[in-house]
């Protein structure tokens, strides 16, 4: 694909071949051409006829907007590793037609690091610089096939139009927007713009002279392959507003930064400025009219669904007006009990989405180039002494594209409304990429990555497919020359920034999980050599007692108060669970010593934990011991006891004293862990258990299933989650308090929990291959819903009435299903996709154990 065309970019910008070759003497291996850099390009062309086929291929280095013939028609690209460049594909068939037509792309160039963008260090950058884009259009017409490339036939200009010098809009996030609508270029994209004062573009292609190509270093050129690995992102609906929630006059602060002023201006009494009508922007009926005074600018708050997408607005201007559009994934005073008002930096890393604009005179529309979380949108006015008319706000949605094929409904209606908010809570984490949350950071964080493939798995079954192999794919190029994942990716990261060394252990068994779904060995033996070199690194950090001990770097776990000292239980479980899932992944591939020395290892680790970390004092595991005097902590943990279940690590006799002990309501207590859990609740680590938080509250369900509990897990998400579902939220938090990001994807596992348990539905091989349907009752009467696979939905109907439980299964034939007699009931009758039990009483029970 990369050889159909070059690279291009601006003439302005200087090409020097001599800094391959100067960063071996001392020389940078990153080229500094500035931030925040916009740049219009546009190629027209003639077509005799509308073409019965089109394709185009197109990346940029950054981020694009493409429109065809003047009609907007996608985003992108993908996040990925400069390395690996990810590629976008349009079918432009519908868009081309008889006559002229033209290509035209909004280019950002970040020039920097972000959440979702990794900037090149080395090999060709320090030659080129930031920037770049690439496009091939091949098509058919007339019987007649035709070829478009990236060539010097572009045209391109610097959008000046974009004020370079502005904040960013938070941690890791893109700039903030500042554009002067009067020097923006009208129609830019449209057929008969005149572009003849524009540059044409320049190949980036460097050539040396005899020297250098006597000794190979006689060409660079950047981004040497291209691939393409996911669906392109699905632009749909238009979102309305729901309700006016605030309008009125604020007292301008002139002198704040860009990224301040509008969240901390406050409301002011003003007999003239503020909003008009205001409610017309929730129908068709009249225009609302913002306007100024000399002492109070106009302000209006609007409610949404919370949703990800561009948040725009419409107005008719006299020309010279200022627009601020800001957006929050949180309504003033939503969640704190506070009053309505302007909007306001809440939350851990609280961000500043925001778009400013300069209004030209007429009519125009305004949209912020890249998406965001929309819960609030405020649309403020400044220096509108005649009134400014807002004719619309609303925002273009955008998300990765899946179908909700899962479905979980039962007799608690407060699970099945947690599943359906959980299922809501993952489909807004995927866009690109997996990611943590998409209001404060838009990260792909690993650890939430894994969770994430589970959850989605359950909603939105082989849809979520590519995007995970695409994560494994993606983060086995990022790996560090250490053998450590990076904690999220690809990004800012830092090529030796801070690291997670647990999230590593995450993706290893997150790779086991995908290939159980997927049967995708391809992509299994793509990774392997990835996760040998990172069990390499964790081997070199055991002791002399065979545990992991005292292990550098940032030992996450959970936002919780977790023992991490010396030999760690949660990270040495994790560590056990990783070994026996990459001897799965061994075995798949046919590697039989691998995989003999991964559950060596992991045996060893095994009876480590257990001769070590055991307390019988306390019927439990300690979260860590000395590695040299062997002295136990006395804090112990729902994490560690939990995973210890979860990877069969401790002997099934100690099974329900561990259960007993870590789920004594009494004794269970939420710990601080700053900034994201806050709590005053009092710890006695002598007596006290740790809580699992939102994100190892997976493990903590999946144990108490294996247990036989799973009851007592349904209590957990009752008692969890209740007070989140009663505030009226339709996402899932980060903490089970409103304090930090309202939208996490790894707070959604019951999605994932109450489909493998109450409908009971597992694949038991590789491709899912095979199933099993192992239904837990838990105290509920009724339960259906389907459970989506590669081959198709398995569907789950079962009722419980007077002891008797009477189960529908329909799967696929592509499936060997088998249905197993749940725990305390037996078999009375057995069809097709009828299976009939009868609950055993006590007697009977103790009868079958004997």
């Amino acid at each position: 694909m990369r050889t159909k065309a070059d690279f291009i970019w601006s003439p302005d910008q200087s090409v020097n071949l001599s800094a391959y070759g100067a960063m071996m003497h001392g020389g940078s291996n990153r080229r500094d051409d500035g931030e925040n850099r916009w740049f219009f390009l546009r190629r027209s062309f003639d077509l005799d006829q509308a073409p019965s086929h089109a394709d185009l291929s197109l990346t940029v280095d950054g981020r694009y907007r493409l429109s065809v013939n003047g009609t907007y028609v996608g985003f992108g690209p993908a996040r990925s590793v400069p390395q690996r460049k990810s590629v976008d594909h349009y079918d432009l068939t519908g868009h081309l037609r008889a006559g002229r037509n033209v290509l035209a792309a909004l280019v950002y160039v970040p020039g920097t690091d972000l959440a979702w963008y990794q900037a090149m260090r080395g090999s060709w950058q320090p030659v080129f610089g930031d920037g770049g884009l690439w496009a091939f259009l091949e098509g058919v017409c007339g019987g007649e096939s035709f070829e478009i490339a990236s060539d010097e036939l572009w045209k391109i200009k610097q959008a000046d139009c974009w004020r370079q010098d502005v904040p960013r809009e938070g941690w890791g996030q893109g700039h903030m927007e500042d554009i002067d609508g009067v020097e923006y270029p009208d129609r830019w994209c449209e057929t008969d713009f005149d572009d003849s004062g524009w540059d044409f573009a320049r190949r980036m292609k460097a050539e040396g002279d005899c020297d250098d190509q006597a000794i190979g270093r006689g060409r660079s050129y950047p981004f040497p392959v291209l691939t393409q690995r996911i669906p392109h992102l699905l632009e749909h609906h238009l979102e309305s507003a729901t309700d006016i929630v605030w309008s009125g006059a604020v007292s301008p602060l002139p002198d704040l930064p860009l990224n301040e002023r509008l969240f901390r201006e406050a409301p002011c009494a003003d007999n003239i400025a503020g909003a008009v009508e205001p409610s017309a922007l929730l129908s068709d009926r009249a225009d609302c009219v913002l306007k100024t005074s000399g002492d109070a600018d106009a302000a209006i708050v609007l409610a949404f669904r919370y949703h990800t997408g561009f948040p725009f607005v419409e107005i008719e201007a006299s020309g010279g007006e200022i627009i601020e559009i800001a957006v929050s994934e949180r309504l003033p005073g939503e969640f704190d009990g506070g009053s309505a008002g302007p909007l306001r930096h809440m939350g851990v890393h609280a961000v500043s989405n925001l778009l400013r604009y300069t209004a030209r005179p007429g009519r125009q529309r305004i949209e912020k180039f890249e998406w965001a979380a929309i819960r609030a949108m405020q649309v403020t006015v400044r220096n509108a002494p005649e009134g400014l008319i807002l004719r619309a706000a609303g925002s273009r949605a955008i998300s990765y594209p899946v179908a909700r094929s899962g479905v979980f409904t039962c007799s608690d209606p407060e699970l099945s409304r947690l599943w359906d908010i959980g299922a809501n809570t993952a489909h807004l984490c995927m866009h690109d990429a997996w990611e943590d949350c998409p209001g404060r950071e838009k990260r792909q964080w690993v650890g939430d990555a894994a969770a994430a493939f589970q959850i989605a798995s359950s909603a939105f079954g082989a849809d979520a497919i590519e995007l995970h192999r695409n994560f494994l794919l993606s983060l086995s190029d990022a790996q560090r020359q250490d053998g450590l994942f990076p904690m999220f990716g690809p990004g800012d990261q830092g090529e030796n920034g801070v690291v997670i060394p647990d999230f590593s252990l995450h993706y290893i068994m997150s790779a086991a999980t995908y290939l159980t779904y997927t049967g995708d060995l391809a992509t299994v033996e793509s990774i392997m050599a990835a996760v040998e070199r990172s069990l390499d690194r964790f081997a070199a950090w055991r002791g002399p007692n065979g545990l992991l001990s005292d292990i550098p770097e940032w030992n996450f776990i959970e936002w919780a108060n977790v023992g991490r000292d010396g030999e760690s239980a949660v990270i040495n479980a994790l560590y056990a669970g990783a070994l026996a899932a990459a001897a799965s992944l061994a075995e798949a591939v046919e590697r039989p010593r691998l995989r003999t020395r991964w559950l060596n290892i992991r045996d060893q680790v095994k009876d480590a934990l257990n001769a070590r970390l055991w307390s019988p004092e306390r019927g439990a595991y300690a979260d860590c011991a000395d590695p040299v005097s062997g002295k136990k902590s006395a804090r112990i943990s729902q994490q560690a006891n939990a995973l210890m279940i979860v990877f069969d690590l401790a002997p099934r006799h100690r099974w329900d004293q561990m259960l007993d002990v870590v789920t004594d309501r009494r004794r269970v207590h939420t710990t601080a862990a700053p900034p994201i859990v806050e709590t005053d609740q009092p710890f006695d680590p002598e007596s006290d258990v740790v809580a699992a938080g939102t994100f190892y509250s997976t493990f903590l369900f999946d144990a108490l299933a294996r247990g036989g509990r799973f009851g007592t897990a349904l209590d957990a998400m009752r008692s969890a989650y209740g007070p989140m579902l009663d505030s009226g939220t339709t996402t899932l938090w980060e903490s089970y308090a409103p304090n930090a990001s309202l939208c996490h994807v790894f707070s959604a596992s019951p999605v994932h929990h109450l489909s493998a348990n109450i409908l009971g539905v597992r694949p038991t091989s590789a491709g899912y291959r095979s199933a099993s349907v192992a239904i837990s009752p838990s105290g509920l009467d009724w339960a259906k819903g389907t459970v989506p696979t590669p081959h198709g939905n398995v569907d789950v109907d079962w009722t419980l009435v007077n002891d008797t439980l009477n189960v529908w299964v329909k799967a696929p034939d592509a499936i060997v299903m088998t249905v197993q007699t749940p725990a305390g009931f037996e078999p009375i009758k057995r069809s097709q996709q009828r299976f009939v039990f009868r609950r055993l009483h006590d007697l009977q029970r103790r009868g079958q154990l004997n």
